[in-house]
Order: C-alpha cells, then sequence, then structure tokens
C-alpha cells in the first residue's frame, strides 16, 4: 500500500511539473513576446507623440501619422524629426528650397545616393536633389560638370583623371570618397594555360573598356613583370562571360568581369581568380566631386549633403547592406538573387566618416590611404600604361580634393554611430614553413633592376630607390606575401655565388620591412646561380588563396 500511495505521488508531481513547464513555455514563447511586442509598440508611438509636438512647439509643420501606424514608421518618422530639430540649420538660402542635380550611373556602389531615406533627410533640410543617370558616359559627365548642368557628380578616381586630362582643366574637386570596390571586379582564366598571372605574357585580356575592368587590368600591367598583352574590347561584362564560355581553354587569355557575371563565370569548370579587386587597395575608388565655383557658393548645402549620406549609410550598414543593394536592383531594373546581393555587398566597401576623415587627412589613420596616395599611384598606372601622357595634377594631387567640408563635420564632432566599421584591419597572418611553399602564385612584380656592384650584396642607392617605390605598391596590395628571390652568374665558385645570392635577397628583403612592410608578409630566398644578369633579384607575390 505504501509502494502504490508513493507511486501516485510521483505520478501527481510529474503532472505538476509538466503543467508548469507547458505554463512557462506559454509564457516565454507566446505571453512575453506579446506584452514586450506591446510595450515596444507604446514605446515607439510615444517617442513618435513627444517629438511631434516639440516639432509643433517651434512652428514645424508636421503631417502627423495615423493611429495605426507599425512599429517601423513610428522609429521611422521619430528619427527624421528628430534629425530635423537637432541637426544643423538647414542651408537654403531666405527660406528658399535648393535644387541639386547630381550625375551617375546604376552602379551598385551608388545605392545610398538612390535610398529614400536619404532624399528625404536632404528635403527635410531644404535640399531637393535629382539624379541624372548618365549610362556611364564620363566625358558627358564631366562637361556638365563643368558647365555647371550637373554641379555634382559620382566618379571612380582613374575616370576623373584621365577626362579632367583630356579636357584640359579639372573644373571641379572631391569633397567624400564613396566606396572602394574590393572583390566585384575579377580577373580570371581557364587556369590550365593560364595559372598566374606570369603567364599571361603574350596573351589577351578580353574587359570593358571605360569602366573599373580597365582599371584593373592596368594595375596588373603596370605592376607585374608581363610584356605583350593586348587588350580586347567588349561591350559589358555579358559579352565578357559570353566569350569565356566560348573560348579556346589552350589559349593564354584573361578576362575581367564583375559581379554578378563574376560568380557566373566562377562556375565554368576550370576557371580561376587570377586577382581581384580585393588583393588591392586604393585603386578602384568612388568619389564625390563637386563644380568648384557652384561649392564656393554652395558649401553648407554640400555639407549637409554629405552629412545625409553618412547618416542614412550609418541607418544602411545597420539594417543590412544587403538588403540596400536588393531594393536599389529594383530601382534600377536590375534582376539579382538575394545571395548575388550578399556577394555585390562584400566586394563593395562603403566608406563611413571616419574613413573620409582618414582620406582626406583630416583624422588620420594608418589602415586608410590618403587621397594625395590615391591619386599619386593612379597617376603613376595610368601613365605606366600609356593612358595618359603626363600628370593631370602638375605634381599637386592635393589641388585635386577639398578638406574644408570633412574638416568642419571633425570640428562639429560628427560621428553618425561612431563606428570604425568598413575600414579595413586585416593583419596578415604569419605563415608556417608548409604554408610558405602551398602559396598560390598571383605573378612576378614590376620592379626596376637592382643594381650591385660585382660580388657585393649591400644595397645602392639606385636600388634603395627601386625599392621604395616597390614598398609603396606592396603597401597597395595588402594581402600578398612577397617571396624575394636573388640570382647570381653561374660562372665561377657555385656555393659562392648562391651565397651572394642569398646575401641580395635578403638585404632587399631587410629593407622593405625596414620601410615599413609587415615582417610577416616578406621573405628572402636565394636560388641556385643561372647566369641570368637581367634581374639580380626578383620579387615573387602569392595569397594564401580564394
Amino acid at each position: 500500500m505504501a509502494k502504490t500511495s508513493g507511486a501516485k505521488w510521483v505520478t501527481i508531481a510529474a503532472v505538476w511539473i509538466a503543467v508548469v513547464v507547458v505554463i512557462a513555455l506559454a509564457y516565454r514563447f507566446i505571453v512575453h513576446p506579446q506584452f514586450a511586442k506591446a510595450a515596444a509598440y507604446d514605446e515607439a508611438q510615444s517617442a513618435y507623440v513627444d517629438v511631434v509636438e516639440q516639432a509643433e512647439a517651434r512652428g514645424e509643420s508636421v503631417e502627423r501619422l495615423p493611429g495605426d501606424a507599425t512599429i517601423e514608421e513610428y522609429r521611422n518618422a521619430t528619427a527624421a524629426l528628430k534629425r530635423r530639430l537637432t541637426g544643423s540649420a538647414s542651408p537654403s538660402r531666405g527660406g528658399e528650397r535648393i535644387d541639386v542635380r547630381l550625375a551617375l550611373d546604376s552602379f551598385s556602389g551608388y545605392a545610398v545616393l538612390r535610398d529614400p531615406t536619404f532624399q528625404a533627410d536632404l528635403a527635410a533640410a531644404g535640399i531637393d536633389l535629382e539624379l541624372v543617370d548618365d549610362a556611364a558616359d564620363y566625358e558627358k559627365r564631366l562637361r556638365t560638370l563643368d558647365n555647371g548642368d550637373t554641379p555634382m557628380a559620382v566618379f571612380t578616381v582613374d575616370a576623373l583623371l584621365t577626362t579632367a586630362a583630356d579636357l584640359g582643366r579639372m573644373p571641379a574637386t572631391i569633397v567624400m570618397v564613396i566606396d572602394e570596390t574590393v572583390g566585384a571586379d575579377a580577373m580570371v582564366a581557364y587556369t590550365d594555360a593560364v595559372p598566374d598571372l606570369d603567364a599571361l605574357a603574350g596573351g589577351q585580356i578580353v574587359l570593358t573598356p571605360a569602366s573599373p575592368s580597365e582599371t584593373l587590368a592596368r594595375v596588373v600591367q603596370a605592376s607585374f613583370d608581363i610584356e605583350g598583352v593586348d587588350i580586347v574590347p567588349a561591350d559589358g561584362a555579358d559579352d565578357v562571360l559570353s566569350r569565356l564560355r566560348s573560348a579556346d581553354r589552350s589559349t593564354r587569355q584573361a578576362f575581367v568581369l564583375w559581379e554578378p557575371q563574376l560568380s557566373r563565370a566562377l562556375e565554368v569548370d576550370g576557371v580561376g581568380v587570377l586577382l581581384d579587386s580585393g588583393d588591392f587597395q586604393g585603386y578602384i575608388v568612388d568619389v564625390l566631386v563637386v563644380n568648384r565655383d557652384w561649392l564656393l557658393r554652395n558649401e553648407a548645402v554640400v555639407t549637409e549633403f554629405v552629412r545625409a549620406y553618412q547618416r542614412a549609410l550609418y541607418d544602411a550598414r545597420s539594417s543590412g547592406l544587403a538588403g540596400l543593394i536588393g531594393r536599389d536592383a529594383e530601382r534600377t531594373g536590375t534582376r539579382i538573387t538575394d545571395a548575388q546581393a550578399d556577394r555585390i555587398a562584400d566586394g563593395i566597401r562603403f566608406q563611413p566618416m571616419l574613413a573620409n576623415y582618414a582620406y582626406f587627412g583630416v583624422e588620420p589613420d594608418p589602415a586608410v590611404p590618403t587621397l594625395d596616395t590615391v591619386i599619386r599611384q593612379l597617376n603613376r598606372v595610368l601613365q605606366r600604361t600609356g593612358a595618359l601622357d603626363g600628370d593631370p595634377t602638375d605634381g599637386d594631387p592635393a589641388a585635386w580634393y577639398y578638406d574644408g567640408v570633412l574638416a568642419k563635420l571633425r570640428v562639429d564632432d560628427f560621428h553618425p554611430g561612431v563606428t570604425r566599421d568598413g575600414i579595413d584591419r586585416r593583419e596578415v597572418a604569419e605563415l608556417s614553413e608548409a604554408q610558405w611553399q602551398q602559396l598560390r602564385s598571383v605573378g612576378t612584380l614590376q620592379v626596376d633592376r637592382l643594381v650591385f656592384f660585382p660580388g657585393r650584396s649591400d644595397l645602392t642607392g639606385s636600388s634603395k630607390a627601386a625599392l621604395d617605390r616597390l614598398a609603396e605598391t606592396l603597401r597597395s596590395f595588402p594581402q600578398f606575401y612577397v617571396r624575394v628571390v636573388g640570382s647570381a652568374s653561374s660562372r665561377g665558385d657555385t656555393e659562392a655565388n648562391r651565397r651572394l645570392a642569398d646575401a641580395r635577397a635578403e638585404n632587399a628583403a631587410e629593407y622593405l620591412r625596414a620601410a615599413g612592410l609587415e615582417p610577416q608578409r616578406v621573405r628572402a630566398i636565394g636560388t641556385e646561380p643561372s647566369g641570368d644578369t637581367s634581374r639580380t633579384v626578383r620579387f615573387e607575390v602569392g595569397v594564401v588563396g580564394y
């Protein structure tokens, strides 16, 4: 009888425990979320009412939301009203609204400029923005910028250099960096025929002219030791992809294209990446430029434009850039999948406020190149590859940008969200012996011949100058590892020549480290004497892999 009574109580206890668990689960997953949602709704509605009353007390005209608005609608309206109440004074003159026309194209990196939230924020400040899509006709873009028809425009820095050189003057100035492409463009090939860039010598590069694809190809031509490469023009990324698919897989051809066609190309059997825009820094950079005369009369307008843009970018980063890209694709009539939107967002580094302070030298950051560096290195690439006959900046790249807008915002301590997201701080890992052996070869860099006295390994003045230029190039390729390979004559004492090759390579490597390159990126390798006197030291670069 006692056993039966004990079993009964155990059963009763189990039932009550089950009831308590069910009640707890119901509260956790049903009741509590409903209470939380109701509390959040009340909070959002209350905050909205408060800010509306503040606005109306200041004489602001406010069109109130209906009482059944959603939480998100209340929050968005509250944020917009707070910006009107706490932002800078409206730049409009005498209460008149200002119309601003801006030239651009459908590139996803300009998505924030097409974002309704950004445009509404500008409108609240008295600025009505009209976007003029010129289908990436950069020459036309600069002409309309010059004559004031579109006093604001976006450019890649290399397109700005070449079109200004053709025009014979620079009628505008850079006021903000918008983004940098970091993987959305790439050079690919059938790797059996072209395993690395060295194998491309005497071959062809198929690309879209006057695009970031051409910039990428020019960086390759200017930086790597390959000769006799012909450029084959194509009509956009779809045409490049079509040519890749129909190409003879045994020929030395490379193809440059961008997302989403890039992802489709990599689905083709045997195709691999030789180099993508994520491998280097400071070359494919989009900037906001303003007509100089118009800026003199409307600096307050430009300052408010930059302020509103950076707020919109911060909001977009907080909610997810892939969503911004997807919505923008719909606006421009482009069909992309969610996965493609993710890849495109990963391939565009939208530049936040703190990165812009660094670009303009207002608040330096070692992870961000200055605009001086960006303009100078692109200038060098364009001249070396024949796109420019001379230097359109006349040796003064600082004359091509205006830091006054950013300096004013820095004095105001303007940091939307105070985030350093978007500034690339990736550290290059130290490699093991096996990893050095397994590096995927990218190619051999183009470097002026290092001159040594016969039988000696110490660096001459001309060799140090060549290594200084190389160090600057390598800083723009932050993910590359460098193998410094020595070479000496095969005549005479073989062992002595090998020691000489080792010493020359090590001295060159040590100089690069002293010039500021991360020590773990550079490794000296002495080779068997070859008798090749054309290069005493060569510089091979590689990456861990894709």
